[in-house]
């Protein structure tokens, strides 16, 4: 009897354990499991439509992602067009951006984030290309300086002088304008962290949109900024390359005035005075800082008038 007793309640028990696995796997059909949505993959769609907010709480390191807002205001762009790749966010304009996923947030870990767009006229450049940073990286020191001026200059020390200046006195006008403003605090470290250090390249429209946008998304105080000091060095930067250039300038020789006083001194050297004056006033009047044809012009006079 307890036999019968034991296996009716073992045969019991199964049919319960079996009822509640039936039961269980046509509600797991029946009713859909939540899938968690990643932030990330989420953002991307927002920002293609230019709403950025919330990416403090996508990134560990939001700094970094406030470094890509501002890169991509002064650009002009007011979306970001990013898609998200083998744990690369490659966006439109940017290098890739490499990243490190840390629980449920992102880590981005690029040392810099630069500008890639290297397409175009040197106007198009200027604009696609707004950091200096990224510019220096992609282009080289010299085309960037032929970029930030707009100006194609031959590579001469003197047009290298020359392009130098050009840029430190748009420096001055875009500094001059910001000076005093109340700017956004996070804007203006980057500002300086990415621009100051070089060259700012834009005008002062193009920087002040930029802040604009960006205070719209990246909140904190506001405050006035000095920038006396940065327009004083730039001054002097300016004073110390027009000197250099007007030195480089006088040292350098017109061709055909090379020739006229060459000519001359073959005329000195067989003794024809009088042809060796004519080619040497020929040279000066080309180029009258001439020394050397000045000097051998004052000899062969005294020559002559003795």
């Amino acid at each position: 009897m307890k036999r019968w007793l034991l296996l009716g309640g073992f045969l019991l028990v199964l049919s319960l354990i079996g009822g509640i696995v039936v039961l269980y796997s046509f509600l797991y059909e029946k009713i859909p499991v939540p899938v968690v949505k990643d932030p990330l993959k989420e953002a991307l769609k927002r920002w293609r439509y230019g709403e950025f907010k919330g990416y403090e709480d996508i990134f560990i390191n939001p700094e970094r992602f406030e470094e890509i807002l501002f890169l991509n205001f002064l650009k002009g762009n007011l979306s970001l067009r990013c898609n998200f790749e083998g744990m690369r966010l490659n966006c439109k304009g940017f290098n890739p951006i490499r990243l490190r996923k840390i629980g449920d947030r992102y880590r981005i870990l690029n040392t810099y984030i630069y500008l890639n767009d290297t397409s175009g006229s040197l106007g198009d450049l200027r604009k696609n290309l707004s950091d200096w940073l990224s510019k220096v990286k992609l282009l080289g020191y010299y085309r960037s300086l032929e970029v930030c001026v707009g100006q194609l200059r031959d590579r001469t020390e003197a047009d290298s002088l020359y392009l130098e200046k050009k840029a430190y006195e748009n420096d001055i006008t875009v500094l001059e304008k910001l000076n005093g403003l109340n700017m956004n605090v996070r804007f203006y470290e980057i500002f300086k962290k990415r621009v100051l250090h070089g060259h700012v390249c834009l005008g002062f429209e193009d920087v002040k949109s930029a802040h604009d946008r960006f205070s719209r998304f990246v909140r904190t105080e506001d405050r006035k900024v000095n920038l006396r000091m940065e327009i004083k060095k730039r001054d002097a930067k300016v004073f110390q390359l027009e000197r250099q250039l007007a030195k480089k300038l006088e040292s350098l020789t017109d061709p055909l005035a090379l020739a006229f006083y060459k000519r001359g001194l073959e005329y000195y050297a067989k003794g024809d005075l009088e042809s060796a004056r004519i080619f040497f006033k020929k040279a000066l009047k080309i180029q009258p800082n001439f020394e050397r044809a000045e000097k051998a012009l004052h000899e062969v006079e005294n020559l002559i008038n003795r």
